[in-house]
């Protein structure tokens, strides 16, 4: 079960050419996680918990050619109820870092021989998340770098695209966490 509550704002400027999103959420949730102490895989520990924080975006066009995306989240997580721990009440949610953003730049060439070419980079950036309700481990705060280029050609009334992207281009070590959901 869960209940939640949210809501935000957005704003344009400069005629349209950015606009800007912001969020604040509530969110009371059951959810069952795998117990890591368990010796069966499919045992689950119900965990009540909620988590509160803001969201913020931002994207458009910067200069002629230039457009960015940026965002930010912080989540606020806590252990509100855990039946079988109950020392876990008032730790962080497994999961959920709490901040995490990214910032994307992309430039399009329209004009002389490069039209029609685009290149972009990235960064997406998160703190540490925990891997269980106990908060007994965490994968570390990392940061990724992703690069983009693209191709589009008009042919006729389509339009072709071919798009190369290269993720982790700085091979940072992250592990994908998740719950195990019954």
């Amino acid at each position: 079960s869960a209940t939640q509550y949210e809501g935000g704002v957005k704003a344009q400027f400069f005629d349209g050419k950015l606009i800007a999103n912001a969020a604040y959420f509530d969110l009371q949730k059951t959810q069952r996680f795998t117990d890591p102490n368990g010796q069966n895989i499919l045992s689950t520990v119900p965990v009540r918990g909620k988590s509160n924080g803001v969201e913020f975006d931002m994207q458009g066009q910067i200069y002629r050619g230039l457009s960015m995306i940026g965002t930010y989240a912080y989540t606020h997580t806590k252990v509100l109820d855990d039946p079988t721990s109950p020392g876990n009440v008032g730790n962080r949610l497994p999961y959920v870092p709490e901040h995490q953003g990214s910032l994307w730049l992309k430039y399009d060439f329209n004009y002389g021989f490069l039209k029609g070419f685009t290149v972009g980079g990235g960064v997406f950036v998160a703190s540490r998340r925990f891997g269980d309700a106990a908060n007994s481990f965490s994968d570390g705060a990392y940061a990724q770098l992703d690069l983009m280029a693209a191709y589009r050609k008009k042919l006729g009334k389509t339009l072709l695209t071919a798009q190369l992207n290269l993720n982790n281009i700085n091979n940072e070590k992250y592990y994908y966490l998740r719950s195990r959901r019954t």
